[in-house]
């Protein structure tokens, strides 16, 4: 296979394969990590309908740093399962301290993509693929999120249609899951996971980029 070809079979076969090996596993970090964010959704829920606006917005603010905690921990732990290295269930919540790192990079990354996007339209997609490996590099490598904003725009030189196409797919994968009432995100949330961790590897090997 060309080096600049995303490997979409491979991608999804590589997921399905770790999602046999640890089905298990991954049910039960699903359900745990849902029963962590679930009350503070609740309690968003519960003060708007309330009328506890300002309540509301904190809960919501805290519930969205939740999330993206378990975003972190999880692009980690799906690296880590392609890499052949062991993974449990305190993995979830190991941040390493990256945490802020993080946060900064998906809020430059968020603010990129939206100043495109007002701009036009086609800008904050094409930004919002150029940059999209900024995360992946801060987890995978520790580098601070301007150096992985920078080093993100170089590796996806020559692979924005590609992955254009490859979150279409992704989106479609778990979109299908509404005909299963959503319990087929059990599935399709390791099996894109790894999938998308996969794509990263890939590109990070073709681009020839030394991190």
């Amino acid at each position: 296979m060309d080096p600049k070809e995303l490997p979409y079979g491979e991608s999804l076969k590589a997921g399905w394969a770790a999602f046999k090996e640890r089905i298990g596993y991954f049910i039960g970090a699903i359900i745990l990590t849902g029963l962590i964010c679930l009350p503070l959704y609740i309690v968003y829920i519960a003060t708007i309908v309330q009328g506890y606006n300002a309540v509301a917005v904190v809960a919501y603010i805290l519930f969205l740093l939740l999330i993206m905690f378990f975003s972190m921990t999880w692009t980690k732990m799906f690296l880590m399962i392609l890499d052949k290295q062991a993974v449990s269930m305190k993995t979830l919540f190991q941040g390493n301290g990256m945490y802020v790192k993080y946060f900064l990079s998906e809020l430059l990354y968020g603010l990129i993509v939206l100043g495109g996007t007002i701009l036009f339209i086609i800008p904050g997609i094409i930004w919002s693929l150029k940059y999209m490996l900024a995360p992946y590099l801060v987890i995978d490598k520790g580098m601070k999120p301007m150096e992985a904003i920078k080093l993100s725009g170089q590796m996806t030189k020559g692979f924005k249609w590609q992955l254009f196409l490859f979150n279409i797919l992704v989106v479609i994968i778990n979109g299908l899951t509404v005909f299963t009432l959503y319990l087929g995100l059990f599935i399709t949330i390791p099996l894109t996971g790894i999938a998308s961790a996969y794509v990263y590897r890939h590109i990070m090997k073709a681009s020839g980029v030394k991190a």
